[in-house]
């Protein structure tokens, strides 16, 4: 049985597209049989409340769990907080600390915000869980208004909850992506609902702060922006609407860099290291694969409906066309991935929901044949994902309460210590050295960060020098092997032997406890020797 489930979830997206293919050629079945299609929407109803309820259940785990899922979490709680406390945002590492991110202002100031009310774990997650709420209610509106049907607004919502379910906790995790669909929904409601001024205004704004959490994020909100400007008949009109819209997103883009350590130049030293990753053809196809089942139930409409489309709806269409267009090649540079199309989701179901508007395909007929193929192929990672989260939190969470508990004492007792690596199979406890941080510690080296810095090619010497002398006096390490992570990027060692030799002639072991080992420098006297 587990075989089958991982299997059916290593294909998923493939899936998708077989089931639409599936139920497309066999409309004119289920069109001819009512009596068929009304048990198929009385069983899809009940499925929707469960898969709702479902999804809930899994941010409710993932809020409950004591430690990350993702290592790129625990940076960006550890550079917010830094940050709000005086810290640079982008420092340089060559000469100071060696931390830092590809990511924009707003999302530190974002998630600083909220750890300031109480620095800890679980608030570190909860703004990317207020969000993705928040823009799920936005979207439940726009859909509401554009469909008629109460059913086939149920089977839209409930779709767009689907199409989330295989991301797991890239869609709440405290990363971009949450703040970005939130940015993506707003610009929609704001671009059909506000006067035309209002809106492109609204559209621009949003676009910058898109921008100044990730610097692509206002590709998300290109086909709002459209939707915008298609309602401007005259050019002349629609060309000083774009540039006022246009001005508003660069001035706010670049507005968010003027916070005391939020250095421009500082952000395009990390950008510029980012650029060097490369490209991956495996990821590129990954991501034309999610593309099309992105736009599949958006095809499906366009062919079926004898209507043709007007200018607001081919701007949509088109500009998510442009916009998903893009994403798929920024999408596979390495470290990259599908997830860099969650944004679009919101866009990509309105543009359902206005298909689906002025059309003669059965509304309620076609919103739940996209549920129906969703939830098919969504639903096996929907409960694998239930099951591990109930797993770690039955099982792990003990040990992982284990762990806070002596790396606290740790850091209390050397204050001059920093948290470091060990090995790949303890890497999820240097998730933990945001308790250091958040206790007003410094955060000398984030090896996490150096992962994106020495694939890119970054000297080793710039990390070697807060060992080489003793410039941290304490490590406060995970147990495994000292020093011995490999990089997620291309697996090989993250360190060189060099480093690790280096370490061990300078450093001596004086704590060897249940879940972590002290290393203190050997010039420095212990108590007790």
């Amino acid at each position: 049985m587990a075989r089958l489930l991982n299997s059916l979830v290593q294909y998923q997206h493939q899936l998708v597209i077989g089931y639409f293919c599936l139920f497309a050629l066999s409309r004119k079945f289920w069109i001819k049989t009512p009596g068929f299609f009304s048990v198929l929407l009385c069983a899809t109803v009940a499925i929707v409340v469960l898969a709702t309820a479902a999804y809930g259940l899994t941010i409710v785990l993932y809020l409950a769990f004591p430690n990350y899922f993702d290592h790129g979490q625990a940076i960006v709680a550890s550079i917010s907080w830094l940050w709000m406390q005086g810290h640079d945002l982008y420092p340089d590492w060559e000469a100071a600390d060696v931390y830092g991110s590809v990511y924009g202002p707003i999302l530190f100031l974002l998630n600083g915000i909220a750890l300031q009310l109480n620095p800890t774990i679980f608030t570190s997650k909860v703004p990317g869980v207020l969000a993705f709420v928040v823009a799920l209610a936005v979207m439940s509106v726009l859909i509401k208004k554009k469909t008629s049907n109460s059913i086939a607004w149920i089977f839209l919502f409930a779709s767009l909850l689907m199409v989330f379910v295989p991301f797991h906790i890239y869609v709440y995790w405290n990363r971009p992506e949450p703040f970005l669909i939130l940015v993506t929904a707003l610009a929609l409601i704001v671009a059909v609902r506000s006067p035309t001024s209002v809106a492109a205004v609204g559209v621009g704004i949003l676009a910058g702060v898109a921008a100044g959490i990730k610097i692509h994020g206002f590709i998300y909100t290109i086909p709002a922006a459209v939707l915008v400007l298609v309602r401007i008949e005259r050019l002349q009109s629609r060309l000083v609407m774009a540039i006022i819209a246009s001005a508003c997103a660069v001035g706010v883009a670049l507005f968010s860099y003027l916070g005391t350590g939020a250095s421009m130049e500082g952000y395009l030293r990390f950008l510029k290291v980012a650029l060097r990753h490369g490209w991956s053809a495996d990821q590129f196809f990954e991501n034309l694969l999610f593309a099309f089942v992105l736009t599949a139930p958006i095809i499906g409409i366009s062919i079926w409906r004898k209507r043709p489309l007007n200018p607001a709806q081919q701007g949509l269409l088109q500009a998510s066309c442009i916009s998903i267009a893009m994403l798929t090649v920024i999408g596979a540079k390495p470290g990259g991935g599908v997830y860099y199309f969650l944004p679009m989701v919101p866009n990509c179901i309105y543009g359902v929901a206005v298909l689906l508007e002025s059309s003669e395909v059965r509304i309620r007929e076609f919103t739940a044949t996209i549920f129906i193929c969703l939830f098919l192929a969504y639903c096996p990672s929907l409960i694998a994902y239930i099951q591990a989260l109930r797993y770690v939190n039955k099982v792990a969470a003990q040990s992982e309460l284990t762990q806070i508990g002596e790396l606290r004492t740790y850091v209390e007792s050397y204050p001059e210590g920093q948290i470091g690596i060990s090995d790949q199979k303890h890497f999820s406890s240097y998730y933990y050295r945001t308790l250091s941080v958040f206790s007003g510690r410094p955060l000398r080296v984030d090896f996490s960060v150096w992962m994106d810095l020495a694939y890119a090619g970054v000297d080793e010497q710039y990390i070697s020098r807060f060992i080489k002398a003793c410039k941290v006096p304490v490590w406060i390490l995970p147990l495994g092997a000292p020093f011995t992570m490999v990089n997620k990027y291309n697996n090989l060692p993250l360190l060189s032997e060099e480093f690790r030799q280096t370490f061990l002639s300078n450093y001596r072991q004086i704590m060897n406890g249940h879940s972590y080992q002290v290393w203190e420098c050997n010039t420095k006297p212990h108590i007790g020797d």
